[in-house]
C-alpha cells in the first residue's frame, strides 16, 4: 500500500486507540519514498540529515533516515550557554499532514487564493463520511463570547485581517497556502457560528480526508495561542 493509498483510508480507522499504531505504518510506508525529491519539488530547506518545513506557524523537520517528525519546541534559556533549540515528536495530525504533503503534492501546486468549506471539495459526499459533522458547532461554543480573544489568537499565528464576521482572520497554513476563520459571535437571535474555509486548490498539496486533519490542527494551534 503506498502513503497515498494509507491516508485514503485513514476515516475508516480513525480511532483514538490506533493514533500510534497508523502513525507508525505510514511511517513504515514512507521510508519506500525519495524524501530528497520530496524536497526539490516543494523548495523546502534540507540538509544532510533532515527536511524542514512549517505548518501552521509551527516548525518541523523530518529525519531522512527514519522519517520520524519533530516539531520545534519553545526555546528555553541555558544560563551557560544560552538560547537552547529544542525538538520533540510531533503529534499524531501533523505528521500525518506533513506525509501527506511530502509524498502527494503535485510539483507545480499552487493556491487559488480563493476559499470554500472543505466539504465543497469532494465530488461526493455523505453524512456518516462527513469528517467535520459537528466540529464546527464545538469551536463556536468554545469562543462563544471570546471574539477578541479568537482574533487575537489568529493574530499570533501570523493571521490578518479577511472577510466578514466578528472575526474573520487569513492564517497561513503551508507556504503560501493558507486557510480562512470565519467567526460570528451569538446575539439575541442566533447561537455563535465558525467557519474554516480552505483554498479551493488545497487538493493539489493532500488528499481530501487530510484537510479535516489540517481544520483540526489549525484549531489546536488557536487554542495554544488563546490560552498563552
Amino acid at each position: 500500500m503506498s502513503v497515498e493509498a494509507f491516508i485514503k483510508n485513514l476515516n475508516k480507522e480513525n480511532n483514538p486507540s490506533n493514533y500510534e499504531k497508523m502513525a507508525e505504518r505510514a511511517r513504515e510506508l514512507f521510508l519506500g519514498y525519495d524524501r530528497d525529491a520530496m524536497a526539490g519539488k516543494l523548495g523546502l530547506e534540507e540538509d544532510k540529515k533532515y527536511i524542514y518545513l512549517e505548518l501552521i506557524s509551527a516548525h518541523f523537520r523530518l529525519d531522512k533516515e527514519t522519517c520520524r517528525v519533530e516539531m520545534r519546541a519553545d526555546s528555553k534559556e541555558d544560563s551557560s550557554a544560552g538560547p537552547v533549540e529544542r525538538w520533540e515528536p510531533a503529534d499524531y495530525n501533523d505528521v500525518m499532514i506533513i506525509y501527506d504533503i511530502l509524498a502527494f503534492s503535485e510539483t507545480n501546486a499552487h493556491p487559488s487564493f480563493e476559499y470554500t468549506q472543505t466539504q465543497n471539495l469532494a465530488a461526493t459526499h455523505n453524512a456518516s463520511s462527513y469528517a467535520g459533522a459537528g466540529m464546527n458547532e464545538r469551536y463556536a461554543r468554545e469562543y462563544t463570547g471570546r471574539a477578541e480573544v479568537l482574533k487575537k489568537a489568529c493574530e499570533a499565528l501570523n493571521g490578518t485581517p479577511y472577510g466578514k464576521g466578528d472575526v474573520g482572520m487569513r492564517i497561513p497554513l503551508f507556504k503560501s497556502l493558507a486557510a480562512v476563520i470565519s467567526f460570528w459571535d451569538e446575539d439575541d437571535e442566533f447561537p455563535a457560528s465558525i467557519n474554516i474555509l480552505v483554498d479551493k486548490n488545497i487538493l493539489q498539496y493532500m488528499h481530501y480526508e487530510t484537510v479535516w486533519y489540517v481544520s483540526g490542527s489549525l484549531m489546536k494551534r488557536i487554542k495554544e495561542a488563546a490560552a498563552s
